[in-house]
């Protein structure tokens, strides 16, 4: 059966009618898209897969339903899910401050003590290197 054969059922449109050219994310589809996608594969929405094409078809009524709802369900989900956070997740962050601050505390320490070397290393004064080749004996005399 080739595609020009077949016709939708009725109520039926391509989900790509969601999928607009203000696309936003990574992967190039509209949210809506994404939404309704996932409604289909959960069985959320009336919906099926074209076999050979792999398009997407969702029932427009359903589609547009579920859309209207999540515009309204996870405002206030969100809202009614909020949690605080508990004595022991604040006393937890306060542990994890104190280590870095103690951990910060020892690399200034290092850093003073590597800073001090090289400004040694820089205020020396310069000594007279031996050309290559040039041996001496345990007097200081030059050896041939």
């Amino acid at each position: 059966m080739s595609k020009d054969e077949f016709t939708l059922p009725a109520g039926f449109v391509p989900l790509s009618d969601w999928d607009h050219r203000h696309r936003s994310g990574s992967d190039g589809h509209s949210a809506e898209y994404k939404a309704l996608r996932l409604a289909a594969d959960a069985g959320k929405i009336q919906a099926f897969k074209m076999g050979g094409s792999g398009r997407w078809y969702v029932h427009r009524k359903a589609a547009a339903e579920f859309l209207a709802s999540q515009l309204t369900e996870p405002q206030a989900a969100t809202k009614s899910k909020a949690k605080q956070p508990s004595d022991l997740q604040y006393e937890s962050v306060c542990e994890s401050l104190a280590d870095i601050a103690s951990g910060l505390g020892h690399v200034v320490t290092l850093l003073e003590r590597l800073a001090t070397a090289v400004e040694a290393i820089a205020t020396q004064p310069k000594t007279e290197r031996e050309p290559a080749g040039v041996w001496r004996d345990m007097n200081g005399e030059v050896m041939n």
